[in-house]
């Protein structure tokens, strides 16, 4: 575990490991990867709580002109934010559908394995010796 996490990034961890070790996506190198994971979850869930205690939006006062104006909760673009980077996170490790074929787990037993669009992008068809 990467020095410098935050206790509650820190009480995540075990979680998110068991998970990409699950998914066999869990490589010793991947520290700082796994931490900026932990960190967003953490970021994710502690504004999403916010928006739920105080509102997507608040009343605001002017006290110069007296008028009352309605300011978007400044949690909502922290929840959007952090959502963001979990996506981009989990896209890395494979953990959404769409980015599952596109991940290369290597097992340097088996030689050199290619991703389900690697093999895509590799196979020939007829078509190809027309095209080219």
């Amino acid at each position: 575990m990467p020095s410098g996490m935050t206790e509650q990034a820190r009480a995540v961890w075990p979680e998110v490991v068991a998970m990409l070790k699950a998914n066999d996506v869990l490589f010793k190198t991947d520290g700082l990867a796994i931490a900026a994971l932990c960190s967003n979850l953490v970021l994710f869930w502690q504004a999403d709580r916010a928006v739920q205690e105080l509102g997507s939006v608040r009343e605001e006062l002017d006290e110069g002109t007296g008028v009352s104006t309605l300011r978007m909760n400044p949690s909502v673009r922290v929840h959007s934010d952090a959502e963001k980077k979990l996506r981009a996170c989990w896209r890395l490790f494979g953990l959404d559908p769409s980015s599952r074929p596109g991940v290369q787990v290597s097992d340097p037993a088996e030689g050199n394995p290619h991703s389900a669009l690697d093999s895509v992008l590799r196979a020939k068809s007829a078509k190809d010796e027309i095209i080219n």
